[in-house]
Protein backbone atom coordinates (compact mmCIF):
# COMPACT_ATOMS: atom_id res chain seq x y z
CA UNK A 1 0.00 0.00 0.00
CA UNK A 2 1.08 3.44 -1.22
CA UNK A 3 1.50 6.31 1.61
CA UNK A 4 -1.48 8.09 2.51
CA UNK A 5 -1.15 11.48 4.61
CA UNK A 6 -2.63 9.50 7.96
CA UNK A 7 0.39 7.29 7.42
CA UNK A 8 2.69 10.17 8.21
CA UNK A 9 1.96 10.97 12.17
CA UNK A 10 1.27 7.17 12.46
CA UNK A 11 4.85 6.57 12.08
CA UNK A 12 6.24 9.15 13.83
CA UNK A 13 4.00 7.65 16.43
CA UNK A 14 5.78 3.89 16.39
CA UNK A 15 9.23 5.07 16.17
CA UNK A 16 8.54 7.21 19.19
CA UNK A 17 7.31 4.21 21.27
CA UNK A 18 10.07 2.09 19.95
CA UNK A 19 12.65 4.63 20.94
CA UNK A 20 10.98 4.64 24.58
CA UNK A 21 11.08 0.88 24.55
CA UNK A 22 14.77 0.73 23.49
CA UNK A 23 15.93 3.96 25.69
CA UNK A 24 15.48 5.68 28.67
CA UNK A 25 17.34 9.16 27.80
CA UNK A 26 14.98 11.59 26.21
CA UNK A 27 18.27 13.06 24.65
CA UNK A 28 18.63 10.29 22.13
CA UNK A 29 14.82 9.88 21.93
CA UNK A 30 14.97 13.72 21.02
CA UNK A 31 17.58 12.92 18.60
CA UNK A 32 15.71 10.24 16.93
CA UNK A 33 12.58 11.68 16.20
CA UNK A 34 14.67 14.77 14.56
CA UNK A 35 15.97 12.38 12.55
CA UNK A 36 12.66 10.68 11.71
CA UNK A 37 11.72 13.88 10.83
CA UNK A 38 14.29 14.21 8.33
CA UNK A 39 14.13 11.04 6.84
CA UNK A 40 9.76 11.50 6.66
CA UNK A 41 10.35 15.03 4.68
CA UNK A 42 13.75 13.50 2.62
CA UNK A 43 11.03 11.32 1.12
CA UNK A 44 9.10 11.83 -1.58
CA UNK A 45 6.12 9.90 -0.20
CA UNK A 46 5.33 7.89 -3.18
CA UNK A 47 7.15 5.09 -1.57
CA UNK A 48 5.06 1.88 0.22
CA UNK A 49 4.23 2.82 3.62
CA UNK A 50 6.48 -0.29 4.89
CA UNK A 51 9.28 0.32 3.38
CA UNK A 52 9.27 3.83 4.93
CA UNK A 53 8.71 2.62 8.51
CA UNK A 54 11.13 -0.10 8.22
CA UNK A 55 13.52 3.05 6.97
CA UNK A 56 12.99 4.98 10.17
CA UNK A 57 12.64 1.82 12.45
CA UNK A 58 16.39 1.32 11.53
CA UNK A 59 16.73 5.08 12.91
CA UNK A 60 16.46 3.88 16.67
CA UNK A 61 18.32 0.66 16.19
CA UNK A 62 21.48 2.93 15.20
CA UNK A 63 21.04 5.88 17.54
CA UNK A 64 20.74 3.56 20.84
CA UNK A 65 22.65 0.40 19.77
CA UNK A 66 19.32 -1.78 20.79
CA UNK A 67 18.86 -4.04 17.72
CA UNK A 68 16.13 -5.39 19.15
CA UNK A 69 13.73 -3.06 21.49
CA UNK A 70 10.53 -5.20 21.55
CA UNK A 71 12.57 -8.75 22.89
CA UNK A 72 11.22 -8.35 26.14
CA UNK A 73 7.74 -7.80 24.84
CA UNK A 74 7.62 -10.56 22.13
CA UNK A 75 9.28 -13.07 24.98
CA UNK A 76 6.31 -11.91 27.28
CA UNK A 77 3.61 -12.93 25.12
CA UNK A 78 5.10 -15.72 23.34
CA UNK A 79 4.99 -17.00 27.14
CA UNK A 80 1.19 -15.99 27.77
CA UNK A 81 -0.39 -17.52 24.93
CA UNK A 82 1.44 -20.43 25.59
CA UNK A 83 -0.15 -20.75 29.13
CA UNK A 84 -3.12 -20.41 27.12
CA UNK A 85 -2.54 -23.46 24.09
CA UNK A 86 -4.15 -26.14 26.11
CA UNK A 87 -7.67 -24.50 26.60
CA UNK A 88 -7.28 -23.13 22.47
CA UNK A 89 -6.54 -26.75 21.92
CA UNK A 90 -9.39 -27.81 23.06
CA UNK A 91 -11.48 -25.07 21.80
CA UNK A 92 -10.28 -26.62 18.08
CA UNK A 93 -10.83 -30.67 19.13
CA UNK A 94 -14.40 -30.11 20.58
CA UNK A 95 -15.29 -27.75 17.40
CA UNK A 96 -17.56 -29.43 14.89
CA UNK A 97 -15.71 -27.51 12.12
CA UNK A 98 -11.77 -27.47 13.68
CA UNK A 99 -10.46 -25.85 10.68
CA UNK A 100 -12.75 -22.47 11.17
CA UNK A 101 -12.44 -22.35 14.32
CA UNK A 102 -8.37 -22.76 14.44
CA UNK A 103 -8.88 -19.79 11.55
CA UNK A 104 -10.71 -17.69 13.78
CA UNK A 105 -8.44 -18.27 16.92
CA UNK A 106 -5.50 -17.41 14.71
CA UNK A 107 -7.71 -14.07 13.50
CA UNK A 108 -8.22 -13.51 17.08
CA UNK A 109 -4.58 -13.91 17.94
CA UNK A 110 -3.82 -11.06 15.40
CA UNK A 111 -4.67 -8.65 17.97
CA UNK A 112 -1.27 -8.45 19.38
CA UNK A 113 0.29 -6.26 17.55
CA UNK A 114 2.02 -2.97 19.01
CA UNK A 115 2.84 -1.57 15.35
CA UNK A 116 -1.22 -0.69 15.93
CA UNK A 117 -0.90 1.77 18.94
CA UNK A 118 -4.18 0.33 20.02
CA UNK A 119 -4.63 -1.44 23.35
CA UNK A 120 -6.18 -5.10 23.46
CA UNK A 121 -7.09 -7.79 25.71
CA UNK A 122 -6.24 -11.06 23.77
CA UNK A 123 -8.97 -13.30 25.96
CA UNK A 124 -11.46 -10.43 25.29
CA UNK A 125 -10.54 -10.70 21.51
CA UNK A 126 -10.59 -14.35 21.63
CA UNK A 127 -14.42 -14.34 23.08
CA UNK A 128 -15.69 -11.93 20.77
CA UNK A 129 -14.09 -13.67 17.58
CA UNK A 130 -15.33 -17.27 18.36
CA UNK A 131 -18.95 -15.83 18.98
CA UNK A 132 -19.07 -13.64 16.11
CA UNK A 133 -19.26 -14.85 12.01
CA UNK A 134 -16.17 -13.64 10.45
CA UNK A 135 -16.52 -10.17 8.09
CA UNK A 136 -15.22 -12.20 5.43
CA UNK A 137 -15.57 -16.04 5.46
CA UNK A 138 -13.83 -17.76 2.43
CA UNK A 139 -12.79 -20.67 4.96
CA UNK A 140 -14.92 -22.83 2.13
CA UNK A 141 -12.20 -21.85 -0.50
CA UNK A 142 -9.31 -22.85 1.93
CA UNK A 143 -10.76 -26.11 2.47
CA UNK A 144 -10.92 -26.98 -1.10
CA UNK A 145 -7.74 -25.69 -2.02
CA UNK A 146 -6.37 -27.56 1.31
CA UNK A 147 -7.69 -30.89 0.38
CA UNK A 148 -5.37 -30.95 -3.04
CA UNK A 149 -2.09 -29.55 -1.18
CA UNK A 150 1.03 -30.56 -0.87
CA UNK A 151 3.21 -27.69 0.19
CA UNK A 152 2.15 -24.89 1.86
CA UNK A 153 3.82 -21.57 2.73
CA UNK A 154 2.14 -19.80 6.00
CA UNK A 155 3.44 -16.19 6.18
CA UNK A 156 3.87 -15.49 10.18
CA UNK A 157 3.00 -12.05 11.48
CA UNK A 158 3.86 -11.43 15.29
CA UNK A 159 4.96 -13.08 18.39
CA UNK A 160 2.38 -14.14 20.83
CA UNK A 161 0.35 -14.78 18.21
CA UNK A 162 2.83 -17.31 16.45
CA UNK A 163 1.39 -19.65 18.95
CA UNK A 164 -2.29 -19.42 17.36
CA UNK A 165 -0.67 -19.81 14.08
CA UNK A 166 1.14 -22.90 15.62
CA UNK A 167 -2.55 -24.56 16.41
CA UNK A 168 -3.59 -23.57 12.84
CA UNK A 169 -0.93 -25.54 11.42
CA UNK A 170 -1.41 -28.36 13.45
CA UNK A 171 -5.18 -28.48 12.84
CA UNK A 172 -3.82 -28.04 8.97
CA UNK A 173 -2.15 -31.30 9.15
CA UNK A 174 -4.50 -33.69 11.32
CA UNK A 175 -7.20 -32.96 8.43
CA UNK A 176 -5.07 -32.47 5.51
CA UNK A 177 -1.76 -33.41 5.96
CA UNK A 178 -0.07 -31.47 3.45
CA UNK A 179 3.79 -32.94 2.69
CA UNK A 180 5.49 -29.69 3.88
CA UNK A 181 4.87 -26.34 5.53
CA UNK A 182 7.21 -23.43 5.15
CA UNK A 183 6.90 -20.84 7.54
CA UNK A 184 7.89 -17.59 6.98
CA UNK A 185 9.75 -15.36 9.94
CA UNK A 186 11.23 -11.98 9.57
CA UNK A 187 14.93 -11.86 9.29
CA UNK A 188 15.64 -9.06 10.75
CA UNK A 189 14.10 -6.90 13.99
CA UNK A 190 10.60 -4.63 12.86
CA UNK A 191 8.18 -4.02 15.72
CA UNK A 192 7.23 -7.16 17.08
CA UNK A 193 7.13 -9.29 14.18
CA UNK A 194 8.13 -12.99 14.60
CA UNK A 195 11.65 -13.94 14.25
CA UNK A 196 13.36 -17.47 14.15
CA UNK A 197 14.07 -16.99 17.75
CA UNK A 198 10.28 -16.63 18.30
CA UNK A 199 8.99 -20.15 16.46
CA UNK A 200 11.76 -22.18 17.91
CA UNK A 201 10.60 -21.17 21.34
CA UNK A 202 6.85 -21.74 20.99
CA UNK A 203 7.49 -24.97 19.20
CA UNK A 204 6.94 -24.08 15.54
CA UNK A 205 10.82 -25.92 14.46
CA UNK A 206 9.36 -29.38 16.75
CA UNK A 207 6.84 -30.02 13.74
CA UNK A 208 8.63 -32.29 11.46
CA UNK A 209 6.75 -31.17 8.30
CA UNK A 210 7.67 -27.35 9.56
CA UNK A 211 10.77 -25.75 7.27
CA UNK A 212 11.59 -22.07 8.74
CA UNK A 213 12.41 -19.44 5.88
CA UNK A 214 13.47 -15.70 6.77
CA UNK A 215 12.61 -13.41 4.41
CA UNK A 216 14.46 -9.92 4.39
CA UNK A 217 12.45 -6.40 4.56
CA UNK A 218 10.80 -6.06 0.67
CA UNK A 219 7.87 -8.70 0.89
CA UNK A 220 6.92 -7.69 -3.07
CA UNK A 221 10.71 -8.68 -4.14
CA UNK A 222 10.52 -10.44 -7.09
CA UNK A 223 12.35 -13.82 -6.08
CA UNK A 224 9.85 -13.74 -2.89
CA UNK A 225 6.99 -13.60 -5.02
CA UNK A 226 8.23 -16.16 -7.29
CA UNK A 227 8.89 -18.23 -4.08
CA UNK A 228 5.52 -17.33 -3.05
CA UNK A 229 4.11 -18.62 -6.77
CA UNK A 230 5.75 -21.99 -7.03
CA UNK A 231 3.97 -23.29 -3.65
CA UNK A 232 0.42 -24.78 -3.67
CA UNK A 233 -1.25 -22.69 -1.38
CA UNK A 234 -0.41 -19.48 0.94
CA UNK A 235 -1.82 -18.57 4.53
CA UNK A 236 -0.82 -15.08 5.38
CA UNK A 237 -1.08 -13.46 8.47
CA UNK A 238 -1.62 -10.43 10.12
CA UNK A 239 -2.54 -6.51 8.21
CA UNK A 240 1.28 -5.76 7.16
CA UNK A 241 1.82 -8.78 4.98
CA UNK A 242 -1.70 -7.83 3.67
CA UNK A 243 -0.87 -4.13 2.84
CA UNK A 244 2.10 -5.49 0.61
CA UNK A 245 0.43 -8.64 -1.15
CA UNK A 246 -3.47 -8.10 -0.75
CA UNK A 247 -3.46 -8.16 -4.74
CA UNK A 248 -2.11 -11.41 -5.20
CA UNK A 249 -5.47 -13.81 -5.54
CA UNK A 250 -3.53 -16.90 -4.98
CA UNK A 251 -3.10 -15.78 -0.83
CA UNK A 252 -5.56 -16.18 1.98
CA UNK A 253 -4.87 -13.54 4.32
CA UNK A 254 -6.49 -14.02 7.81
CA UNK A 255 -6.31 -10.28 9.86
CA UNK A 256 -7.88 -7.88 12.01
CA UNK A 257 -8.47 -4.51 10.11
CA UNK A 258 -6.99 -2.67 13.21
CA UNK A 259 -6.35 0.59 10.76
CA UNK A 260 -8.83 2.77 9.82
CA UNK A 261 -7.35 3.91 6.30
CA UNK A 262 -6.97 0.27 5.17
CA UNK A 263 -10.16 -0.41 6.17
CA UNK A 264 -11.19 2.82 4.01
CA UNK A 265 -9.57 0.89 1.31
CA UNK A 266 -10.71 -2.04 1.70
CA UNK A 267 -14.67 -0.76 2.28
CA UNK A 268 -15.03 -2.58 5.13
CA UNK A 269 -15.49 -1.22 9.34
CA UNK A 270 -12.22 -1.33 11.55
CA UNK A 271 -11.72 -4.08 13.24
CA UNK A 272 -13.11 -6.41 10.39
CA UNK A 273 -12.21 -10.29 10.47
CA UNK A 274 -10.95 -11.19 7.14
CA UNK A 275 -10.53 -14.41 5.68
CA UNK A 276 -9.95 -14.01 2.22
CA UNK A 277 -8.78 -14.26 -1.43
CA UNK A 278 -7.04 -11.06 -2.79
CA UNK A 279 -8.88 -11.44 -5.12
CA UNK A 280 -12.05 -11.72 -3.15
CA UNK A 281 -10.65 -9.18 -0.33
CA UNK A 282 -12.92 -5.78 -1.30
CA UNK A 283 -16.25 -8.13 -1.57
CA UNK A 284 -18.50 -8.06 1.51
CA UNK A 285 -19.54 -11.33 2.57
CA UNK A 286 -23.01 -12.64 1.16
Amino acid sequence: MQIHLDCIPCIQKQVLQTARLATADKDIQKQILQETLQTILASEWNTRTILLAYETQAIVSRLTGNEDPYFNLKEKYNKFVLTLYPELQKMVQTSNNPLLTACKLAIAGNIIDFGALKPFNVKDEITKVLKNDLTIDHSYLLRKRLKRTKSLIYLADNSGEIVFDKLLIETILQEFNPQRITFVVKKDPILNDVMKLDAETVGITTIPQVELYEVGRDRRDPSFIKFLEETDIVISKGQANFEDLHDRDYIFFLLILKCDVIAKEVGLPEGSTLLSTGSNTFIHKE
